[in-house]
C-alpha cells in the first residue's frame, strides 16, 4: 500500500506475497505513475526486510534502481513503532472493513480492495493523527537523544538587574526583596 496522507489518497497492489520485487515494483510505480514530478519522496516504511533499496537493484538494472532511489528519501519508522507509519494505521482500517473475512480467490480480493481504495478516496478519508511532538517524547523516550548543555547556568536576579544597575544596586535590591519574603514568612497572624 502506499498512502499520501495529505492527498486522501491510497493505492494498493494486491499481490500473492511480500518480496523485493513486489516492493520494488511498488516503488518504481511511485517515482514514475504517481508522483512523476517530484523531485524527493519521503516515503515511511516500516523495518520489513523487503522495504530496502537493495531490492531495486535485485529487481532492475543498476541505472534504473539508481535513477528511482535518488528519487526516494526513505524513513524508517523505529523498532516496533510500525503503529506510527500511516500506511499500517490505513492497512488496519482496510483490514477491519474490508478484508475481515477469508476470500478463497485473489481475484475477489483485488476486486473489494479496488472499490473500498475508490471510496476511502472519494470520500478524501485520512488519518485522523493525533500523536503530537510531546507525547513521542514521551511514548518514544528512549529513541530521543539527551543533550548536555555545556552552557552557563542562567544568571540569578542580581546579574540580570546588574547589566542596567549598578552590581552594587542591584545586590542591595536583591537583598531587600528576600528580607521581605523572610518577614512576611515570619510575620505572626493578627490576632
Amino acid at each position: 500500500m502506499i498512502f499520501a496522507p495529505f492527498r486522501g489518497q491510497r493505492w494498493v497492489k494486491v499481490t500473492e506475497h511480500r518480496g523485493y520485487r513486489d516492493w520494488a515494483y511498488l516503488m518504481r510505480d511511485l517515482v514514475d505513475v504517481h508522483f512523476p514530478e517530484a523531485e524527493c519522496i519521503t516515503v515511511v516504511v516500516d523495518n520489513l526486510n523487503t522495504h530496502v533499496g537493495g531490492a531495486l537493484y535485485e529487481t532492475f538494472e543498476p541505472a534504473e534502481a539508481k535513477r528511482i532511489l535518488a528519487k526516494l528519501d526513505l524513513r524508517y519508522t523505529p523498532k516496533h513503532g510500525s503503529w506510527l507509519n500511516m500506511a499500517e494505521i490505513e492497512l488496519r482500517v482496510l483490514n477491519g472493513q474490508c478484508l475481515d473475512r477469508r476470500i478463497g480467490e485473489v481475484r475477489i480480493v483485488e476486486r473489494e480492495v479496488t472499490a473500498w481504495v475508490a471510496e476511502r478516496d472519494a470520500a478524501h478519508a485520512t488519518v485522523d493523527w493525533r500523536f503530537t511532538t510531546d507525547d513521542a517524547r514521551i511514548k518514544l523516550k528512549r529513541l530521543y537523544p539527551v543533550i548536555q548543555s555545556n552552557a552557563l547556568p542562567p544568571a540569578s536576579p542580581a546579574k540580570r538587574v546588574g547589566a542596567k544597575l549598578g552590581a552594587t544596586e542591584a545586590a542591595a535590591r536583591v537583598r531587600q526583596r528576600v528580607q521581605k519574603r523572610t518577614r512576611a514568612k515570619h510575620a505572626s497572624p493578627a490576632p
